[in-house]
């Protein structure tokens, strides 16, 4: 996990250059992440415990799944990508909110989806 390859942005989301996930969490350089929220038909919605192994915010209650946008990748693909990863599913996705890096979103341009 720690040899992952991020993009680096800056404030407005424009890729300056690429580092390894260590690097990026290490110098809280600004990168990308995606999160879905995962309802079913009765609109109740998934939350998962992260990982006691998590570098951040272990054994929390988080989005149904979420996770950090490759080097090179789009928002779309990466949300689609941890779909399947972590919840074996293949299903429309549809963006809903696009939050800026802060501090307490772990310097990440985070995107939102509902699936």
């Amino acid at each position: 996990m720690t040899h992952e390859i991020f993009d680096v942005v800056d404030e407005q989301d424009i890729v300056i250059r690429q580092a390894t996930r260590a690097e990026v969490h290490a110098q809280r350089l600004m990168h990308r992440a995606v999160h879905v929220f995962l309802f079913n038909s009765r609109g109740e919605f998934l939350l998962q415990m992260r990982s006691e192994h998590k570098d951040e915010h272990p054994l929390t209650y988080t989005s149904s799944c979420s996770g950090h946008v490759d080097a090179g990748e789009t928002y779309d693909a990466a949300a689609a990508r941890e779909l399947t990863e972590e919840l074996g599913l293949a299903c429309p996705l549809f963006p809903l909110q696009k939050f800026a890096a802060t501090p307490q979103l772990a310097m990440e341009h985070t995107m939102l989806y509902r699936a």
